[in-house]
């Protein structure tokens, strides 16, 4: 009942739902926080600032910092910064994305702090939220951060711009030429797949390896003189998964799983150490990925070989290796203390969704936002093949992460 009232808006249900932030249990408790943040009754901000600080869950700490950030009223502000102190890295991160719209002066310092002292994706985040608050873009440069703190920001006469002065500076910066058209080349950090890059130390690689994805490409000439195996997408996708482990930073964890009709994950227990000897085992799991079913197998089909041809298994199982990539066993299901390793995931695939518990792409989207309001994983999605993007691409948008169509 809280959630449908939360997406109804509905402004009566706002006194019972603050009354169950008291006296719940911890799936209600969770469940009224999120549905006062999306009704959006700005006078829900003392009980929700209240509950926050008083609550010592971290996930129902998460659920009041997400509200707190839909309802983007500056009182909260000394709470929310208060919650980047948290041991939990999902608290803190909840609490850097609550930030940027619960727009408050006090939140400059701290967050130049975790660029400083914290590691890998709290870092990109902190970064990312102080350019939302300020207009300036040092990206993990913490002495210049600092060198703007200390000669501007700390000034007490300083104030932060507006939302419309911020849009004025993001449109003057569009205007000037971009790093590449001037001949200056950025130096990239960090881990980097097909072109996006992280800082993340917990990493998760999602590898589509259904049937369809011994395809051969459309786009040939894009892929031309890079030393692949062949023009399959297979053959782009694995030596390019092949080449990034190859450049983990040893300090990285990292975990591979594939999907077609079952999710497979390389290794139990997900996360291992970039380490070389991790790393040389890895590159040859990659290099050795094939697709499961396909048009080459038919033949064996039609030959009364199904179970060599294995057409049934080269389906693809969307929805199915997303919710694997988030630990969380069941759809729709708030679960206490179910915070994961991981904290960022690269998600590759070519097709529809065709089996699954769900397979309507919105059902798919709807089920993972959800899933991940408490998980806090950046969700980066990488298309290749000429499947429809939009679904790709919201994946990414509404998970915090990156979208790349990689072509047909």
């Amino acid at each position: 009942m809280c959630q449908v009232l939360g997406e109804g808006k509905r402004l009566e249900a706002v006194t019972e739902l603050e009354k169950i932030l008291k006296d719940g249990d911890f799936t209600s408790k969770y469940r009224a926080a999120e549905a006062l943040g999306r009704i959006g009754k700005i006078e829900s901000a003392e009980p929700l600032t209240v509950f926050l600080t008083k609550e010592s869950d971290a996930d129902l700490k998460i659920a009041a910092l997400d509200a707190l950030a839909l309802l983007k009223q500056e009182s909260a502000g000394s709470a929310v910064v208060a919650a980047l102190n948290e041991r939990q890295w999902r608290v803190k991160a909840a609490a850097i994305k609550a930030l940027s719209t619960v727009r408050t002066k006090a939140a400059l310092e701290p967050l130049v702090k975790i660029i400083a002292g914290d590691e890998g994706r709290l870092v990109e985040d902190a970064a990312k939220t102080l350019k939302e608050l300020s207009g300036r873009d040092f990206g993990r440069d913490f002495q210049t951060w600092q060198v703007w703190y200390d000669r501007e920001a700390k000034d007490p006469k300083y104030k932060l711009p507006t939302v419309d002065e911020l849009a004025r500076i993001e449109a003057r910066k569009a205007e000037r030429p971009k790093a590449g058209e001037t001949g200056v080349v950025v130096e990239r950090k960090g881990a980097e797949f097909l072109g996006v890059e992280t800082k993340s130390k917990k990493i998760m690689f999602i590898i589509d390896t259904s049937g369809s994805m011994e395809d051969l490409i459309v786009d040939k000439d894009r892929y031309r003189n890079q030393h692949y195996p062949g023009f399959r997408k297979i053959d782009i996708v694995k030596e390019e998964l092949a080449r990034t482990i190859q450049t983990l930073p040893a300090t990285t964890d990292f975990a591979i799983v594939t999907f077609a009709t079952k999710v497979k994950p390389w290794k139990k227990g997900q996360l291992i150490q970039a380490n070389p000897i991790n790393k040389a085992a890895a590159i040859e799991f990659a290099r050795g990925l094939e697709p499961i079913g396909g048009h080459s197998k038919e033949d064996l089909a039609s030959a009364g070989l199904g179970s060599a041809a294995a057409l049934g298994e080269g389906q693809t199982n969307t929805f199915g290796a997303l919710i694997f990539g988030l630990g969380t066993p069941q759809r729709g299901v708030v679960e206490k203390g179910a915070g994961s390793e991981v904290d960022t995931v690269f998600f590759l695939s070519d097709g529809k969704p065709t089996t699954g518990d769900l397979v309507d792409t919105d059902e798919v989207l709807a089920a993972v936002k959800d899933a991940n309001s408490q998980k806090k994983l950046i969700l980066h999605v990488l298309a290749i093949g000429d499947f429809e993007k939009g679904f790709m691409k919201r994946l990414a948008e509404e998970n915090g992460g990156v979208f790349v169509d990689l072509g047909k």
